[in-house]
Formats: structure tokens, sequence, C-alpha cells
């Protein structure tokens, strides 16, 4: 299993030997709301030389045109490779229970795919997916196809028909030394982890220009 992390608050900072090898960072939340960390965030796990990834938080209020593309043009806008899969969490808890829910779930997947090109990497927990979820979905909605990214901390609750998870929660909100905000610790299998490796770019200095943020950074020593 390879040791990764998500957290909303961290700062960019983290000791160099950090046992991590991935992170995810939220990028969007609805149609209406960025995280302003983002860009440093990504930029960070870029010069730590982590694979890295984005997630975007799921509500049912949002229009899925707008969301998917605010979290579509909020990824685009960094000039760093974001090797991970598209993330939707799904965990809204505001959320009515229902078909009319689901279907808007399963659209929010389908535009992420078509947006990135790629498969949408399905994060949720028992304790939500087999309450809000479950017992709308129908045939048509392909959500245990996808990948999942479990939020259940050991001991773990089945979710919907799903097998093992690709990536798992494996403990929150903790404070490890040298980051300034408490992470939420994962494990991926190796088999995933080693799908999204790439070669090391042979760079000395990369310039990274944050659109969203309206800022510049140099990096150096990538």
């Amino acid at each position: 299993m390879k040791r990764g992390f998500d957290s909303r608050w961290w700062n960019g900072i983290m000791p160099a030997d950090s046992p991590y090898l991935f992170g995810y960072c939220k990028a969007t939340e609805g149609d209406g709301f960025t995280s302003q960390q983002f860009g440093l965030q990504m930029l960070a796990l870029q010069n730590y030389g982590k694979l890295k990834g984005a997630f975007h938080f799921h509500r049912q209020a949002s229009n899925t045109t707008i969301a998917v593309k605010r979290f579509h043009d909020v990824v685009s806008a960094l000039d760093v490779p974001v090797e991970l899969p598209p993330v939707c969490d799904f965990e809204d808890t505001r959320a009515t229970p229902g078909l009319k829910l689901v279907d808007h779930m399963w659209a929010h997947v389908l535009e992420i795919e078509q947006k990135f090109g790629q498969a949408c990497m399905i994060y949720s927990a028992g304790w939500w997916w087999d309450r809000w979820a479950k017992p709308y979905v129908q045939d048509r909605h392909k959500f245990y196809e996808r990948m999942l990214w479990e939020a259940d901390p050991d001991p773990p609750t089945p979710i919907g028909e799903w097998g093992e998870p690709d990536v798992k929660q494996v403990r929150l909100d903790i404070m490890v030394p040298g980051f300034n905000a408490a992470v939420d610790e994962n494990e991926a299998t190796d088999l995933w982890f080693n799908s999204y490796l790439l070669p090391t770019p042979d760079k000395t200095e990369v310039e990274v220009k944050y659109k969203t943020a309206e800022a510049t950074i140099k990096l150096t020593g990538v």
C-alpha cells in the first residue's frame, strides 16, 4: 500500500522526509466555491515530487454544467501535470435522498469524464452512500464500474456494491509533524498508485502561472 494525504487547510509546507507519496487537494464545491489554497497546494506537491490530484465536492443544489466547468477550469489553469484522476466527493448531507439526487450525481460523473477525458473516481463513505444513494441507484447509473476512494477509516462500513476500494482513508484529522494543519491520511493499492507513475521530468526550473489566484510563482529545483 502507498500512503497519501488530503487537507483543505494545508499551507504547502511539509517535511522533506514525509512518508506521503501522493496528495489530493480540494478544488471546488457546488457551482460557486473555489478553494483559494488549491493552487498553492498543487504547486507544493509538484515541488516535493508527489503525485497529485484534484477533487470536487458535489452539492445537489448546484447546476451540473456550471459546477463541472468551474472544476475543470480551475484544474486546467495550472501549468503543472495532474497525474491522478479527477474525484467527485459525494457526502452532501444537505441533499434529499432519492432518485433525483442520484440522477444529479450521475450527471456530474458523466460531465467530469467528458471534460477531463478520463474516468471519474468516486469518493464517499458507507454512512452517506448507503442512506442517500444506494437505495435509489438504477441500472443506468454505473457508479460501481468506477474507482472508489473510501472515506471510512477502519473499521470500514460497506459501500454500495463496490468491493475493495482503490484508495481508502485510514485516519482523520491527524496532526503530522511539519504540517501546519490536520490531514486525512489515505492508503492506495500498489496497482492503483503505480498506474499513474510518470517518468521524472528533466527540469531544473518550472514557472507556474496560477490564473485563478492571479499569481505567478517560480519554483526552482523541481
